[in-house]
């Protein structure tokens, strides 16, 4: 009798394992954030007024910097006139983009077939300026800067001061 109780004993232990071990498991898990609120920050648009480029010309730029107001353009741009910085106010200082973005492309809203032309921003003290870059036309692909309005956008965030 007592090799029976053991050998019982033994095969209810085993069985209660392996019930066991096939049991739903289960975890509460807590889930929780930190919410703040974004004032609006008022910056006026950068604005490259009117560039007028060689039909000749290769890879080209033109410059607006924030902070001197010395701009410059490469020699395949035949005309610049206009340009204005954008403003964000003295209180703005300290602004950066969202973002990991290097370069915002614009697209050409009069002629949708243009190659897109990309903006480098640079943020001084509430000023946003930058560098504009023409790409090379790629003539065995057919695809051209045409002539038109470019527009891109960005955003620009500023911090609380630690």
């Amino acid at each position: 009798m007592r090799k029976y109780f053991l050998l019982s004993a033994a095969a209810l232990m085993m069985a209660t394992n392996v019930n066991a071990s096939s049991a739903p498991e289960y975890a509460d898990v807590k889930v929780s954030a930190e919410v703040e609120i974004a004032q609006k920050i008022d910056c006026t648009n950068v604005d490259f007024g009117t560039i007028i480029l060689k039909s000749d010309r290769g890879s080209e730029y033109v410059m607006m910097n924030p902070d001197s107001g010395n701009n410059s353009k490469s020699s395949g741009i035949f005309s610049w006139s206009g340009g204005e910085n954008a403003n964000c106010g003295a209180s703005a200082s300290g602004i950066s983009l969202l973002g990991d973005e290097e370069f915002i492309e614009l697209a050409n809203t009069t002629n949708s077939s243009s190659l897109s032309i990309t903006f480098e921003p640079q943020m001084i003290d509430g000023y946003i300026g930058g560098t504009l870059r023409f790409p090379l036309d790629n003539e065995e692909d057919s695809e051209y800067v045409l002539a038109g309005t470019y527009v891109g956008s960005f955003t620009v965030v500023q911090y609380p001061e630690e």
